[in-house]
């Protein structure tokens, strides 16, 4: 049994516009629509990444908050799999 392939999970129905962005110089952002006042209303969380080879570290605050294998990455494509064992895929539009 392989491991689960699951595209970017934190979806809200009806805001499907959720992503995430690798800026060039280490900024991550965590970008999420959702609609608890008002329909589909931003909400931006800021932190910083590193990559070491296949390891990719997403730190907000100062506290590591994630540490991810890197399977794929290219221009189009990001594949992740997370300490559970989970495969995620990002794909740019």
């Amino acid at each position: 049994m392989g491991n689960p392939l699951i595209d970017y999970p934190d979806h809200e129905d009806g805001c499907n516009k959720d992503y995430v962005e690798l800026t060039a110089n280490g900024v991550f952002r965590d970008v999420d629509y959702d609609s608890f006042s008002t329909p589909c209303q931003v909400f931006t969380d800021e932190g910083t990444y590193l990559k070491d080879g296949n390891t990719l570290t997403v730190t907000y605050d100062g506290d590591d908050i994630d540490v991810v294998n890197i399977l794929i990455l290219s221009e189009t494509e990001l594949k992740i799999q997370n300490s559970d064992g989970e495969v995620v895929v990002f794909t740019r539009q």
